[in-house]
């Protein structure tokens, strides 16, 4: 008889359950929670260092320049003066002449420093260009919308387009009425100071307040040529603002205007709207503007025209003008908000004119950030800052 045998098999394992699953994602959830802010702070910080990076090649290309120029720092724009349109410290015209009508614009910093930013074929071509073919690529249109990765933050959402610029340069002092000025107005000389008579004071005070003008003075040269040394010997080239961030500067859009080749302040220039005015002058503090540069009440003097007020506010009483840090990025019209901002969040890059490059935080007291833009500010009643002040 034959003894039947059953087979015993082992117990089948089920798949995932319900439970074991979602225990899974959950864990993946929470890996992902951990690892992702890591991964966007570490891009973050390589945008940053990237733009610091490209911002330390402008100050360098700066002081290259003030070497080669007997110490002289590049104008804020260069070349179009109504009786000359040929710069006498060897700059020139961006000429948009179209076969019958000759039109030129001002050359800005950042064309003056082509030549010390591996840029020198585009240097030489734009001193020769016109645009009586504009769609030729070595028209002054074309070149002018040539994009160049060292004027662009990579953080800047138009940094591919033509042209695009995201640094600025410090352009001082200026009323508020000239804040968002989308023309050439913000000139050294077209402001006095309405308890001084004497012409030489009073350029040598809006001078004291910022770091790049523009060579035309009106309708003549400016007497007035920003050097190194005048820092130095100032409020300190450690202590002085040279290039910042601005994302509302533009991409190119013709004829002086936009982008690298832009002539207008608004777009190549951060500025400083803490001033009250008298008309288009600088002015004493008002009663109604206490919270400025400036003075209020009797006894005036020139040697305290830049002091800060003990309760300075950017946002002046009389103006809806916000020229802090970082403020109103979205809402701004390019080219009319020349103050520094950045998508870095909660500060913005900035070179000073030593050549060292930093953070500052948007939060940074007003008093101490009018103090950093002027270069001679000391001599005119700015309290001494120390580097425990940035």
């Amino acid at each position: 008889m034959k003894r039947q045998q059953t087979l015993i098999r082992p117990p089948q394992r089920a798949g995932f359950t319900l439970i074991e699953l979602l225990v899974v994602i959950s864990i993946i959830a929470v890996l992902a929670s951990l690892i992702l802010p890591g991964v966007q702070n570490a891009r973050e910080a390589a945008r940053r260092t990237q733009c610091l990076n490209n911002m330390k090649n402008i100050a360098l290309a700066v002081h290259n320049f003030a070497t080669n120029n007997n110490g002289r720092l590049p104008y804020l724009t260069t070349g179009v003066i109504p009786s000359a349109l040929t710069s006498n410290d060897g700059g020139f015209a961006l000429s948009y002449y179209d076969g019958t009508t000759d039109e030129f614009r001002e050359a800005p910093w950042t064309v003056q420093l082509l030549p010390l930013m591996d840029q020198t074929p585009l240097y030489e071509r734009l001193q020769t260009s016109d645009d009586q073919v504009p769609s030729d690529p070595n028209s002054t249109r074309s070149l002018a919308s040539t994009n160049l990765e060292v004027f662009n933050c990579p953080n800047d959402q138009n940094s591919d387009a033509a042209g695009n610029l995201s640094y600025v340069v410090n352009g001082g002092y200026c009323t508020t009425g000239r804040f968002d000025d989308t023309n050439n107005d913000h000139q050294l000389g077209v402001y006095g100071w309405s308890f001084t008579t004497n012409a030489a004071e009073e350029l040598q005070a809006t001078f004291s307040t910022g770091v790049f003008w523009r060579e035309n003075d009106g309708d003549v040269r400016s007497s007035k040529k920003m050097t190194l040394d005048f820092i130095s010997r100032g409020d300190g080239q450690s202590n002085t603002l040279m290039v910042s961030e601005n994302m509302n500067t533009g991409a190119y859009a013709g004829p002086g205007s936009g982008g690298w080749a832009s002539e207008r302040t608004g777009e190549i220039a951060f500025l400083l709207p803490a001033i009250a005015s008298s008309g288009s002058n600088i002015a004493e503090l008002t009663t109604a503007e206490t919270s400025g540069i400036g003075q209020s009440g009797s006894g005036k003097s020139l040697g305290l025209a830049l002091r800060a007020s003990t309760g300075e506010d950017f946002v002046l009483p009389s103006t809806t003008v916000d020229c802090r840090i970082n403020q109103n990025i979205n809402g701004a019209t390019n080219g009319q908000v020349p103050r520094p901002s950045s998508l870095h969040p909660g500060i913005v890059n900035v070179m000073f004119c030593d050549g060292h490059g930093q953070t500052l935080s948007q939060d940074i007291n007003d008093g101490v950030y009018a103090g950093l833009m002027s270069p001679n500010g000391g001599d005119y009643g700015q309290d001494i800052l120390g580097s425990g002040d940035f």
